[in-house]
C-alpha cells in the first residue's frame, strides 16, 4: 500500500475520531494519555470497538464490519497484522456485545471488562506510587540482604 493511502487512513482515521468524540480530547487511534495504558492488546480493542461503532451507525451487519475491520484495519498494520487478527478473532463476539451495551460509556471500561485492557487496580500495582507504600518494607529487606562484596 502506499504512503499516500496510509496517510489518508491516518487522516480519515482522525477525522473519525474529532467528529465522534465524547469529550473535548482529541485521541488518536485510541490512545488517550490520562489513561495510563499503552498496552498493545488495549489500543487495538479501543480502536476495534471505535471501528464496530461507526460501522454499525451506518448500517452495517456484524459479520461484515468483522471483514471491513479485517480488511481495512489489520492487514494495513504491518508487524502487527497478525495480533490484530487474532485479537479480533478471539474477542469480537465479546466486543460486539459490549460496543452495543449502552450502560458501559467509556471503550476503556468496555475493554478492561473483555480482559483487553487493565483496571485501575492493576494499573496502580505497576505505578510509582505503589512503590512509595511499599518502600519501607522494602528498605528493610535490603538492609538485611548481604551486598555481593560480603558473600
Amino acid at each position: 500500500m502506499s504512503t499516500k493511502i496510509n496517510y489518508k487512513i491516518i487522516l480519515l482515521t482522525i477525522l473519525i475520531k474529532i467528529v465522534f468524540s465524547n469529550s473535548n480530547k482529541i485521541e488518536i487511534f485510541g490512545v488517550n494519555s490520562e489513561e495510563g495504558s499503552l498496552m498493545l492488546g488495549c489500543i487495538i480493542c479501543k480502536q476495534l470497538l471505535n471501528y464496530i461503532s461507526i460501522f454499525y451507525q451506518i448500517g452495517m451487519n456484524k459479520n461484515s464490519i468483522k471483514d471491513s475491520i479485517q480488511a481495512n484495519y489489520c492487514n494495513d498494520l504491518g508487524l502487527f497484522t497478525n495480533i490484530c487478527t487474532k485479537t479480533l478473532d478471539a474477542y469480537y463476539n465479546d466486543l460486539w456485545k459490549d460496543s452495543i451495551n449502552v450502560t458501559i460509556s467509556s471503550n476503556m471500561e468496555k475493554c478492561q471488562n473483555i480482559g483487553l485492557c487493565p483496571t485501575t487496580t492493576q494499573l496502580d500495582a505497576c505505578s510509582s506510587n505503589f512503590e512509595l507504600k511499599y518502600a519501607n518494607n522494602k528498605n528493610m529487606f535490603i538492609k538485611k540482604k548481604k551486598y555481593r562484596e560480603e558473600l
